[in-house]
């Protein structure tokens, strides 16, 4: 059970505590770098808390990385309030997980740096010069390198090689080409349904510069690519399917599914348009003088035109 709470309320230790670090906003990233950090109420509470689930919301900017780099030197070079005589956390007993190669390096970086600061303040300090010793042996790491290192570890309970490796970028674009050629054979060969909507779709392709046949790829991959980052592809492959399904049923431009989402954006672009000509006309005004541009083609076009776009977007909306 978790709940949204304030420091002051996080004394169950029978409760996940989260702290929203995300309405900070623009501009507050922190910088662990810093001899002494000016960290927020909500910052210095993901940082300190201990003994319990933790979750931390927050968006780009808002010094997630600072925090979390000051979270895990304070749990290995720094006892909590309650637990005085018990042992600091091992850096290499920690897991920090990030997404990609290049997040995983900075936070390496910045924990080692910090660190290195914590020594500086501290000379005798055991547990940071400790710490720094495990830095080489640290869990800091992609999700896939991870897997990776846990597929590796217990190889024969994985049912694979004992030399299995994650493929790299070159290899996996290969495999990929690989796969997507072998694919398109089999449907070239195949006289079913499938076979003629590989035929269709072949015809009714195109695209600026290369074969047909690379163009379909190329947007096979960036659909693959898309459908990597959702958190369930499956779910998003199918709302697509059934999405096309509709719009390829429906007689008219009303009954797409799409429809009142397509109108709604186009009438808030007309406003968003009427809004520019008017601050063009302003603007214009303001520094030739009226007088100078009354009698003008664009003067005319300023003077008119918003609202007649205006009044266009509300009657789209009406009749939508």
């Amino acid at each position: 059970m978790s709940k949204r709470v304030t420091p002051a309320e996080t004394d169950s230790k029978s409760m996940a505590s989260i702290f929203d670090i995300a309405t900070m906003g623009a501009g507050s990233e922190q910088s662990s770098d810093a001899a002494t950090p000016n960290w927020t109420p909500e910052q210095a509470a993901a940082i300190a808390e201990r003994d319990h689930d933790l979750y931390v919301t927050a968006a780009a900017g808002s010094g997630k990385t600072a925090v979390l780099t000051e979270r895990v030197v304070q749990l290995v070079t720094k006892r909590g309030k309650d637990d005085a005589a018990g042992e600091l956390a091992s850096l290499e007993r920690l897991l920090v997980i990030t997404f990609t190669r290049k997040a995983a390096r900075e936070m390496r970086e910045r924990i080692e740096k910090r660190l290195r600061r914590a020594l500086d303040e501290e000379p005798d300090s055991a547990e940071a010069r400790a710490a720094l010793d495990a830095m080489p042996r640290s869990n800091i790491m992609t999700l896939d390198a991870f897997n990776d290192r846990l597929v590796r570890r217990h190889f024969h309970r994985a049912g694979v090689a004992p030399d299995v490796r994650i493929a790299d970028e070159d290899e996996e674009r290969e495999l990929i080409a690989q796969a997507t050629d072998r694919t398109f054979e089999e449907l070239a060969r195949n006289d079913g349904e499938r076979g003629r909507e590989f035929a269709g779709l072949i015809a009714t392709a195109g695209g600026a510069g290369g074969s047909v046949l690379e163009n379909v790829a190329s947007r096979v991959e960036l659909i693959r690519s898309w459908m990597g980052s959702l958190e369930d592809p499956e779910a998003w492959l199918e709302q697509s399917r059934g999405l096309l399904d509709r719009t390829l049923a429906a007689g008219s431009f009303e009954e797409m599914p799409e429809s009142e989402l397509t109108v709604e954006a186009l009438a808030a672009s007309l406003v968003d348009l009427a809004q520019a000509l008017d601050d063009i006309g302003r603007r214009a005004e303001a520094r030739f003088g009226g007088e100078a541009i009354e009698s003008t083609a664009a003067a005319k076009l300023w003077s008119a035109e918003p609202a007649r776009m205006r009044d266009h977007a509300e009657r789209l909306r009406a009749a939508g």
